[in-house]
């Protein structure tokens, strides 16, 4: 499989931020244009610990800036009590996901500031579906989560936290109202400095980072779990990234094959061609496309006149240009309609007009409209 990359490259403007002198400790970035601040965007990995003293010995360090997905629990509570510790400051930029493990280093800041997302969830063992291995992991789970409370009483967490956190093994996304009890009442960081930071994040986030190692060959289960993290990310929800293909993960690859324009079938699913779109597309993808009144439509559509038996040919998305709202159908006799919408109305190239029925998913579930021929024509999705 080709080696694709998450995003392009952006630049910040006026700003020289990203030709400044990096250096990296571990998962940790330290930017010299951006004094006293550590950024940690990637995986908790193994000794990201050591490497945070480190980075505390070399350079006088006060804010922590967290856009992280999670990673090693252990490592995460080390990191934790290290900040704790040195009083320092933990902010999650407007565009940052600080979530699973990251949570216990933001709850670790003397000062705390969500810009972003912050979420949790219950901490369990990578084999928690197999019944083989419930009796070897139960303790292990068990003294996990005695230490991670202790850390957070030690923290002076919130008692709504621990019930965010152990209620259920998918993530949980702290609302406004969450947020705000979980952020400092004193914040002294100037909202110039907020912003250099806010679009350094960003800037990182979005650089080119490939989605595969291209110098490690993937089981299926590795792959599939890329898969999900990168769903999350656009905002597909699959919920908890585990590595098998259930039916959330199958929704949440078709929600999105479906708003990319891509083929549905579960070959198509993991391919070459839906990684590369995985990897190009924005984060928040899957939201904002809903959000946004754009429209996303299914692979075909079978019809009928006034609620007769349904005809034998099909209709099917020729070009959708979701930018100006306008969809082109055609049928398997090469046929075209185009239709404008706006928000949920259309018209077409006839000047007909009818309503689009979006079924929960998002999805164009069925439309209908009058016509020269038929008083009500009805196109309903086939599959």
């Amino acid at each position: 499989m080709a080696i694709v990359s998450l995003a392009a490259t952006t630049t910040l403007g006026a700003s020289n931020i990203l030709l400044a002198e990096e250096r990296n400790y571990g998962s940790f970035v330290l930017n010299t244009e951006i004094p006293h601040t550590l950024f940690f965007i990637d995986e908790i990995k193994s000794n990201d610990s050591f490497e945070l003293r480190k980075a505390l010995r070399n350079h006088d360090i006060e804010n922590i800036v967290l856009a992280s997905p999670g990673g090693s629990v252990w490592e995460a509570l080390n990191m934790a009590g290290i900040i704790f510790d040195k009083k320092l400051r933990t902010f999650v930029p407007e565009q940052g996901n600080c979530a699973s493990a990251c949570a216990f280093l933001f709850l670790a800041g003397h000062e705390r500031l969500v810009d972003g997302k912050l979420g949790v969830h219950q901490t369990y063992s990578q084999n928690y579906k197999d019944k083989k291995t419930v009796g070897q992991t139960q303790y292990v789970t068990q003294f996990t989560v005695s230490e991670i409370i202790g850390f957070l009483n030690e923290f002076g967490t919130p008692a709504f936290v621990y019930e965010r956190m152990f209620q259920d093994i998918e993530m949980y996304y702290f609302n406004d109202q969450e947020v705000t009890q979980l952020n400092t009442n004193s914040f002294e960081l100037s909202d110039e400095d907020q912003t250099l930071m806010d679009e350094y994040a960003a800037a990182k986030l979005k650089a080119n980072k490939p989605l595969l190692s291209p110098n490690k060959k993937y089981t299926k289960r590795e792959l599939i779990a890329l898969i999900q993290k990168r769903l999350n990310e656009l905002g597909c929800a699959v919920g908890d990234v585990d590595g098998y293909w259930g039916n959330k993960t199958n929704a949440a690859a078709i929600q999105f094959a479906k708003k990319a324009g891509l083929p549905t079938s579960a070959d198509n699913l993991i391919s070459e061609e839906f990684v590369e779109a995985l990897a190009e597309a924005e984060e928040g993808f899957c939201e904002k496309t809903h959000s946004s009144g754009q429209l996303a439509f299914a692979d075909t559509y079978e019809y009928s006149c006034n609620n007769g038996p349904k005809f034998k040919d099909t209709w099917s998305i020729l070009h959708h240009d979701t930018g100006s709202g306008v969809v082109h159908i055609m049928n398997t006799k090469g046929e075209t309609i185009r239709l404008k919408y706006d928000g949920k109305s259309f018209a077409t190239n006839e000047s007909n007009t009818g309503i689009f029925n979006i079924n929960d998913a998002g999805i164009v579930a069925s439309f209908s409209y009058s016509s020269k021929l038929c008083s009500k024509i009805t196109f309903e999705a086939k599959n």
